[in-house]
């Protein structure tokens, strides 16, 4: 689930028709209530900008809940009973003031989806890696290391860790065997691991604005990486052509933008954002 406000929505589904001056707007509580007792049915509830400072403990009762969607409210934190809702598959939470997440996070077992962007975070609990997480995104919080436990994140395809203040990776992330996506984006980050052997599906790398100087070889020669941004760091184009395994990589490259550009994609076919 994303994190679109309404605002962003066509005119025709961005929310109900507006009630005629002599009808009175419901109060918060009903209108939840109606939500709340519609999601026991559709296993699906969505309170995004409703002004909730807490969560309502209606919420934490529904035990079947699939979907649950929090973003653009004012929650600083969640309650330890979120663990009961341990049926849930996404988590979405953003445009928030979360300044943490419950050390008991990890005991939401089905949960393959969690979404955290534009919030306060600036650590995370270890109990996250027992999560079975395909998708997680922190974009824009301020995190500036990460657990160990997160390379315990085995099914993960896709993470986002952009805009924040990271100066370095933990060294398990290497475990991430799964892992296509990865955003890092406008940190601060001056290298990166050196062995990148065991990261065979990452195809993405999104590194732009960050302070790194070189790229590790394996980085370029053992994993299927066809995508990179670059730009806004220490390293120019032509060190960049210099680096051991750069034609290995230009080959993947090449060969992903022939097929795009077969099926009639617009693709940019600048250097990684190099000039």
């Amino acid at each position: 689930m994303g994190c679109t406000s309404s605002k962003d929505l066509p005119e025709t589904v961005a929310g109900p028709p507006k009630a005629s001056p002599s009808a009175p707007a419901p109060s918060p509580k009903k209108k939840y209530a109606r939500q709340i007792a519609l999601a026991e049915k559709t296993r699906v509830l969505a309170l995004r900008e409703s002004g909730l400072a807490k969560l309502p403990k209606a919420v934490l009762q529904l035990a079947g809940l699939r979907t649950l969607d929090l973003s653009v409210n004012n929650l600083s934190y969640l309650p330890d009973e979120l663990q009961k809702l341990r049926g849930l598959q996404s988590l979405s939470i953003c445009d928030n003031k979360l300044v943490s997440l419950p050390k008991g996070i990890g005991l939401l077992s089905t949960l393959t989806s969690l979404t955290l962007d534009n919030n306060l975070l600036k650590e995370l609990p270890v109990s996250l890696g027992e999560l079975g997480l395909v998708k997680l995104s922190l974009k824009n919080n301020k995190l500036e290391h990460l657990p160990e436990s997160i390379g315990s994140l085995s099914k993960l395809k896709h993470l986002d860790l952009s805009e924040n203040v990271l100066i370095d990776l933990p060294d398990s992330i290497v475990k991430l065997s799964a892992l296509e996506q990865l955003n890092l984006n406008g940190n601060r980050l001056t290298g990166l691991f050196n062995d990148w052997t065991r990261m065979q599906a990452l195809r993405m790398l999104h590194l732009a604005n960050n302070r790194i100087r070189s790229l590790p070889p394996s980085l370029l020669t053992d994993t299927p990486l066809d995508f990179m941004e670059l730009q806004g760091n220490l390293l120019t184009r032509k060190q960049f052509e210099e680096h051991s395994g750069f034609q290995d990589f230009m080959g993947r490259r090449k060969r992903r933008i022939d097929k795009e550009l077969a099926s009639g994609m617009k693709i940019n076919t600048n250097l990684c954002g190099l000039e």
